[in-house]
């Protein structure tokens, strides 16, 4: 797909990709490469201290990130991935980013979307992927809602034009073997804590 190839160079390149994830669009960019990421902060006006969750196509992306999950993180990677389910995980103390903001974590999710799966197989390495918004304001749905100066300041804009969940990811941490729930979007607490006990 020709959308892909582009949007793959400009990563690659350094730049900053407006697309369609499974949940909201998003701002992705290498996550290993700091002046792109830095970009997305400045994109958003968002403050540094808060870490980019980060965007990954399989289980051997997630493990270029972080620590070998444990057995309740498992559970819910196997319930929920591919899907909205965001995990704070254990960084890899190699992993570097500017998207951690010095954290010993990292967030990450596997999205149900072949188009940003795909992407991130072409690029090479995992992306760092916020909701395409001014910091404070809401989460954007639609291209077609997104503020201008986000789509005038992006590298490429991506768009598949098809049908997303319109809501953002439910984010969790797992502390000493229990679920926190940081963030209830679209997967429930009450689906969350089902699984992570089977």
């Amino acid at each position: 797909m020709e959308e892909i190839e582009r949007a793959t160079d400009v990563i690659l390149d350094g730049g900053v990709v407006l697309l369609p994830t499974d949940t909201v669009f998003g701002l992705s960019a290498n996550v290993f490469d700091d002046r792109a990421v830095e970009k997305i902060y400045t994109l958003k006006n968002r403050d540094r201290k808060k870490p980019l969750p980060v965007l990954v196509a399989d289980y051997t992306d997630l493990l270029k990130l972080v620590e070998t999950p444990s057995r309740v993180e498992g559970r819910l990677i196997e319930a929920f991935w591919p899907g909205p389910l965001t995990i704070v995980l254990k960084k890899l103390e190699g992993a570097s980013s500017a998207a951690f903001s010095g954290l010993s974590t990292v967030a990450v999710r596997m999205p149900d979307s072949d188009l940003v799966r795909n992407l991130i197989r072409e690029v090479g390495t995992p992306l760092a992927t916020t909701s395409a918004n001014l910091a404070g304001e809401p989460a954007g749905l639609k291209l077609a809602e997104i503020t201008p100066e986000i789509k005038e300041n992006v590298d490429f804009i991506l768009d598949d034009n098809e049908k997303h969940l319109d809501i953002a990811s439910t984010i969790v941490q797992v502390v000493d073997g229990e679920v926190k729930i940081l963030r209830e979007g679209a997967i429930s607490r009450e689906e969350i804590i089902k699984k992570s006990r089977e």
